[in-house]
């Protein structure tokens, strides 16, 4: 059955019309150097998708507009031409193609989906499954994904199925003018960060419910400090309970209630305050700008990386819709959770009126993790790969879980021979890296080979995945940094939801050029520092990438942390770094107050003033000269630079 969207051709109040538009209540704009006939109604904002409509245009066009369609509906109990009694819908015999057609409004949807409920999670008989797959199919699944749909019991987890492949396949797709006028939105309003999925967000429809109810949620997601986007129907309102609220240093705010984690801090960007032309006699172009608004918040909702709100309205709706993905077949197969991922989401008010709510992660003593470590066998680099191998990776054994030291050629009956001490790791020479450590000398054929090294190990990580499992995580470190293997599994499991299915989890900071008037490279980067942790997703989505494509194809140029993050992540994969308040690199110290540790980093400075990377590692606080305190810090941490470990 094909479904045809059909709009009133007369209708330009809702949605409102770009600025293109040849006249204000014109059919035709210009778009793309071209004139086009500019639609109407629903479709200003959205396309409907051909694989919907299978290419058919309305029916019956000689006999029928979009008025005498209207007045069909009304019919919708059943009592069209047609003969068929199916609630919500009327039905219409085509007399020009001979074909049926059931017309159903915004108004009678939800009778005729509910009519067709009971048939959608029927798994009975040989014909309902066959359907069930059929519908998957339909919906853009592969083969093990229809096999999930056909054999899931209870109309939650098939219903959330169904919304999660439907999620997947772009329903909806934003019009080109949509798209263009929403990201120059985005930039003008700085919302960049949000629409990234770094940050989180706080949808607050509704004016009685106060701010710190809201805020008193993240205790249930993940502690540290949040840079929330708030949005919301009374911006001016919100604004003044944020100022009203207990201000903590670093000009972060918290909130006094006694089930607020200390641990919790908050600074606020609130959504725009409307115009007075939205408000006042709106003009076309008035609704259309307040269109846009409202399309960029939907997709910070989407895309933040929690979301703590009133998922009940429509909008709220739609935003749980967006965060659904389904979750990897083998695990639904296996009973290993449920049938669909949703990013960190915690529903404010009526769980079940919004069915995706945030759960706490369950035990992470199953995860399975592989770690690798890049190293040398150069003295200097050997007495840190000893350490960890006395150290930290005693704790990894478990069944699926692995820790890999990456060497080069240097000295290598010696690392052979601490391999052979070491039982519990595994040691591999990659050939080719033998220069790893040359780019300090900063001298361009050194600086070229050292950086085709640290490319050759990056692959090397990947290349056991192209016929072998893959684990949960895969973590790749450098050999200066230690794990609290227990904390990392934790920080690994409550970090997921907000970032899944392609996680890269690490000490996340953007390289920012040196001081307020931008010296240095001038590059703005997210990037890992000091190396990252993979969700089983996106390593896969690396292993083919590596497979498939050099990294000249790739256009992976420089070294394996920044200039990875930009052209293998970011620009290949379209992948930003997940921060966690748990790592620290030599790159990142706390901040101590009376609430505890804050985290901050050397870029968070070097914005602030023109020092160079040297300058800041003289500078930077040395807080880890203090046992006492770091006794109390260490243990806390997922991962953290060797220099802080005073044990």
């Amino acid at each position: 059955m094909a479904l045809v969207l059909l709009e009133d051709a007369a209708d330009s109040t809702s949605v409102g019309c770009p600025d293109d538009t040849v006249e204000e209540h014109g059919s035709s704009f210009h778009f793309d150097g071209h004139y086009k006939i500019f639609p109407r109604g629903l479709s200003t904002l959205v396309r409907h998708p051909a694989w919907l409509s299978r290419g058919c245009g309305p029916p019956c066009p000689g006999k029928y507009g979009y008025g005498d369609w209207l007045l069909q509906s009304r019919t919708a109990s059943g009592g069209g031409d047609g003969g068929t009694d199916i609630p919500g819908a009327a039905s219409v015999l085509c007399e020009e193609s001979a074909s049926n057609v059931l017309v159903v409004t915004s108004e009678s949807v939800f009778t005729y989906f509910h009519h067709l409920q009971l048939e959608m999670v029927d798994r009975t008989s040989v014909e309902s499954i066959r359907r069930a797959r059929g519908w998957a199919v339909n919906l853009g699944a592969a083969e093990d994904e229809a096999a999930i749909m056909s054999t899931l019991q209870g109309e939650g987890d098939i219903m959330d199925y169904a919304e999660a492949l439907a999620a997947r396949t772009g329903i909806p797709m934003l019009q080109p003018w949509i798209s263009r006028d929403v990201q120059s939105f985005v930039a003008e309003h700085h919302m960049e960060s949000w629409m990234s999925g770094n940050k989180p967000a706080i949808y607050k429809p509704e004016y009685q419910v106060p701010l710190a109810e809201y805020l008193v949620r993240f205790s249930e997601v993940q502690c540290g400090t949040h840079h929330a986007y708030v949005a919301t129907q009374h911006p001016l309102a919100v604004r003044e309970e944020v100022q009203s609220l207990p201000e903590i240093r670093g000009g972060r705010r918290t909130v006094p209630v006694k089930r607020m984690k200390r641990c919790l801090g908050f600074t606020f960007k609130v959504g725009p305050v409307p115009d007075d032309g939205w408000l006042r006699n709106p003009t076309c172009r008035d609704g259309y700008d307040r269109t846009v608004a409202t399309v960029a918040e939907l997709m910070v909702l989407a895309r933040s990386s929690i979301l703590v709100g009133d998922l009940s309205t429509s909008e709220g709706r739609l935003a749980r819709f967006f965060r659904s993905t389904p979750a990897r077949s083998t695990s639904v197969i296996n009973g290993g959770g449920r049938p669909t991922d949703t990013k960190a989401t915690v529903v404010m008010g009526d769980d079940s009126l919004s069915r995706h709510v945030y759960r706490p992660p369950e035990s992470p003593d199953g995860l399975t993790v592989h770690f690798y470590v890049k190293t040398s066998g150069s003295r200097v680099y050997l007495d840190r790969a000893r350490r960890s191998a006395d150290t930290w990776t005693r704790d990894v054994a478990g069944p699926g879980s692995s820790v890999t030291f990456l060497f080069d050629n240097h000295q290598a009956d010696e690392v052979d021979r601490m391999a052979e001490e070491h039982p519990w790791i595994a040691v591999r020479h990659v050939e080719g890296t033998d220069l790893q450590g040359n780019y300090k000398g900063h001298r361009r054929p050194d600086v070229d080979a050292a950086h085709a090294a640290q490319h050759l190990k990056t692959r090397a990580v990947f290349d056991r995945y192209r016929t072998g499992p893959v684990p949960d995580w895969v973590c790749y470190l450098d050999d200066d940094m230690m794990v609290n293997v227990a904390v990392l599994r934790e920080d690994l499991l409550e970090l997921a939801p907000s970032c899944r299915p392609d996680c890269l989890v690490a000490d996340g900071q953007v390289w920012m050029p040196n001081g307020v008037n931008g010296k240095g490279s001038g590059m703005i980067q997210p990037y890992t520092v000091g190396g990252y942790c993979m969700s089983d997703s996106l390593v896969r989505r690396v292993t083919d990438l590596f497979a498939s494509k050099t990294d000249a194809e790739i256009g992976w140029v420089g070294t394996d942390d920044l200039h990875f993050n930009r052209f293998v992540m970011q620009e290949a994969l379209g992948v930003t770094v997940t921060n966690s308040e748990r790592w620290y690199s030599e790159y990142a110290y706390p901040d101590v107050d009376e609430h505890g540790f804050h985290k901050h980093t050397m870029h968070q400075d070097r914005a602030n003033g023109a020092v160079g990377v040297q300058g800041w590692m003289r500078r930077k606080p040395t807080w880890e000269k203090d046992g006492e305190l770091m006794t109390k810090f260490v243990p806390s941490l997922a991962v953290y630079h060797m220099g802080y470990d005073k044990t």
